[in-house]
């Protein structure tokens, strides 16, 4: 895709706070918001390969965003990393940034050592388009429940 450039907040740790600023702006509010500095600053510059995260730019707007993390708040804590917080831009959707944003974090996890990426999601018949295969699921701290799927890194 043309014009789409991925930034990772390792590779831009001076940037942690625009990172931190859009990602949280379409996950959660101002009290929310903490989770995602505090997370965003300390991934920035971590020893271990998780967390991450990135945002899509189009020039240098943002247009999408996706983590990895060691958990999504989710009872699987024997499964890892979890792709998480991926969005695209209402007025961007249909470009193929979701893709984009998918194949990147796969091969960081693969490269990363990691066969399999796990999510926790609502949504029927998106991550399938991207090789996702629900395979069970999981309940959050607040007793809510998530289809949980498993996506193959090299595939």
């Amino acid at each position: 895709m043309e014009n789409i450039e991925i930034k990772s907040v390792r590779d831009n740790p001076d940037k942690w706070q625009a990172f931190s600023e859009y990602i949280a702006s379409k996950w959660t509010d101002e009290a929310g918001k903490r989770l995602y500095d505090d997370c965003i600053f300390h991934g920035a510059n971590a020893g271990f390969c998780l967390p991450e995260w990135w945002v899509a730019y189009e020039g240098e707007t943002p247009v999408g965003c996706v983590g990895l993390i060691t958990n999504d708040f989710i009872s699987r804590m024997d499964l890892m990393p979890w792709l998480c917080a991926l969005y695209v831009n209402e007025d961007k959707r249909g470009r193929g940034i979701a893709g984009m944003l998918i194949s990147h974090v796969k091969g960081y996890a693969l490269k990363n050592g990691f066969r399999d990426i796990y999510l926790a999601t609502d949504h029927d018949s998106f991550y399938e388009k991207y090789g996702g295969v629900c395979i069970g699921e999981g309940v959050h701290p607040w007793g809510e429940t998530s289809r949980i799927y498993k996506m193959e890194t090299d595939k």
